[in-house]
């Protein structure tokens, strides 16, 4: 979508450069116009894209799963995806808090866990009593899965019951 923005801004700046080199009546408004029209066409894509990785600041609000971390100071970064039932928005987003100790501390533990392949869920929130700008991260409850149909066959339990366990 932004490649199509970007595209028809550029056309529309060659568009009109071409209408003022054909109407040929203004030779100084040319003169002025074409570089105006190409240079803030050229500048505005310039523009959309750099915008296009500006982290949002702040924790998301919802359950996650952090899939990079990077600290550098001022800020840490990290991108995560939303993992909320409830929400459809499963695309990573870029996202930036305050570097201090205890977010230091705090995304150094995921960031050494991303790096090892692990999956990193569960929901970030403010820390109570800290640094202004603090998280802390909240891991998810894994649920047991329930155990495989040939190994309860094996142990003698009814097929009914090994249906209802795998149909659920």
């Amino acid at each position: 979508m932004l490649y199509i923005a970007a595209g028809l801004l550029f056309l529309l700046a060659s568009v009109s450069i071409y209408a003022l080199i054909i109407s040929k009546k203004n030779y100084i408004l040319l003169f002025f116009l074409t570089p105006l029209i190409l240079s803030s066409s050229i500048y505005t894509a310039y523009t959309v894209f750099a915008l296009q990785g500006t982290p949002i600041n702040g924790i998301p609000k919802h359950e996650i799963e952090i899939l990079w971390v990077e600290m550098s100071k001022p800020d840490i970064f990290f991108t995560a995806r939303n993992i909320d039932p409830e929400n459809d928005d499963t695309q990573p987003k870029y996202y930036r808090v305050e570097y201090n100790d205890k977010n230091k501390n705090e995304m150094g533990k995921i960031q050494q866990q991303t790096k090892v392949g692990m999956s990193v869920k569960g929901k970030l929130n403010e820390a109570n009593g800290g640094q202004t700008g603090s998280v802390v991260f909240v891991p998810m409850q894994s649920t047991r899965q329930p155990p495989k149909p040939r190994y309860l066959e094996s142990q003698g339990v009814d097929t009914g019951i090994i249906q209802s366990i795998t149909t659920q």
